[in-house]
């Protein structure tokens, strides 16, 4: 996914609010137009010590941006979140996080992004999509 520099600076400045939490985020739009994305940034709903190391969408916001993007003919395109004083790989609990209990994606079509903080600055970001090959997610 192509994110503008104004979209970009939205979700590290969100990852920053959130800091030292993990942050978490959609992004929603029409299939194939990027002019008309919004940016949703969620609460991550694991309590002060958890955060730190994961996070977890309240389901009643997800029934609710599901129900934006039916009506709207739109779809989730990207989940964002934030790695504080981490790096930028997809890790073991962002895999779990995205899976069912069958190892099959929740969102197949949908990307991942990973933003990393350190010194309470973005240090980088790495895309990630499911590969239905390896039934894995692999960097893009």
């Amino acid at each position: 996914m192509t994110l503008s520099a104004k979209q970009l600076r939205a979700i590290y400045d969100h990852c920053l609010r959130e800091y030292p939490k993990e942050a978490v985020g959609i992004i929603i739009g029409p299939e194939g137009i990027h002019t008309q994305d919004r940016i949703i940034a969620c609460v991550n709903a694991l309590d002060e010590a958890e955060a730190r190391s994961g996070f977890a969408m309240q389901p009643e916001r997800l029934l609710l941006i599901d129900a934006e993007c039916r009506a709207k003919g739109w779809r989730m395109k990207l989940i964002y979140h934030s790695h504080p004083d981490g790096d930028t790989q997809f890790s073991s609990a962002d895999r779990a996080q995205a899976l069912a209990y069958d190892g099959t994606p929740l969102h197949p079509h949908v990307e991942h992004m990973v933003v990393a903080l350190n010194d309470r600055a973005v240090s980088g970001h790495a895309f990630y999509t499911w590969d239905a090959h390896r039934r894995d997610f692999a960097a893009l």
